[in-house]
């Protein structure tokens, strides 16, 4: 669950398991967590006390998605997390965009035949401000269209041929970043507002939910992502990572804060 709040780097992980009783605590697992990737051009961040609490709320909360979900129902939403989880894991940024974009249709509901579409005007509802609103729907267009391709065994990169040769992959990669910061703020926000979950965790409330107006489906998200405000990198360094001279602006100093208040 803290994958969803962030790009996390390590070499190696483990996970312990067991419970409290009387104040004791007993291990009873100990494991190696499954290898999550990252997704080429993606930005460092630094981990903090908040967001591993989030990441527990985050646990609870789909554990209680599992236990309460009754069995006659679809479990479309939980299909959506495993495919989020499956891009997490992914090495391929290919594979990752189709996974990301896979983790969205789950919560978007389309149509047969209008799945484009839908895709498009659906996840800009909460991809990003009105305002950013033709950058935000080209950016959906494209990752749809890319992922169609992958999905089809075609070069992932075929629907931007009309970009020059030498921007194609770091637009793919844009792309693919964009679908998988947008995939995960969508699900933090489902998984923890109470009142958003209600209408995804069963198919048939789902259907009613993309009914509503676009602006009472907009102020239920909320201001979750702004997928617009993501930066095209050109230039990595040694991990994959976005080169310092492809930071934002003012990502160097936030980063600085965030490790300097996690120290604190």
């Amino acid at each position: 669950m803290l994958r969803m709040l962030g790009t996390i780097e390590y070499d190696s992980a483990y996970t312990l398991s067991g419970h409290v009783e009387e104040r004791n605590a007993t291990c009873r697992r100990f494991a190696q967590t499954e290898r999550f990737n990252v997704t080429r051009g993606c930005l460092p961040w630094a981990i903090q006390e908040k967001d591993l609490r989030s990441a527990v709320d985050l646990s609870r909360a789909y554990r209680r998605f599992q236990q309460e979900t009754p069995a006659g129902q679809t479990r479309r939403f939980g299909r959506g997390c495993y495919s989020l989880k499956v891009g997490f894991e992914r090495y391929y940024a290919s594979d990752r965009l189709h996974a990301f974009v896979r983790a969205l249709e789950a919560l978007i509901l389309p149509e047969t035949g209008k799945t484009e579409k839908q895709f498009v005007a659906r996840c800009t509802l909460f991809a990003g401000p009105q305002t950013a609103q033709s950058p935000i729907q080209e950016a959906l267009r494209e990752a749809y269209r890319m992922r169609c391709d992958v999905e089809h065994v075609h070069e992932w990169d075929r629907s931007l041929q009309t970009y020059p040769a030498a921007e194609r992959e770091h637009i793919a990669y844009w792309r693919t970043r964009q679908m998988e910061t947008l995939a995960c703020a969508a699900y933090t926000k489902v998984l923890l507002d109470p009142r958003l979950a209600e209408c995804f965790y069963d198919e048939s409330k789902l259907a009613e939910f993309w009914q509503k107006p676009d602006e009472e489906i907009r102020l239920a998200f909320g201001d979750v992502c702004d997928i617009s405000k993501m930066y095209i990198v050109r230039q990595y360094d040694d991990y994959g990572r976005a080169a310092a001279s492809d930071w934002p602006s003012n990502h160097a100093s936030s980063l600085s804060r965030r490790i300097s208040v996690g120290h604190s």
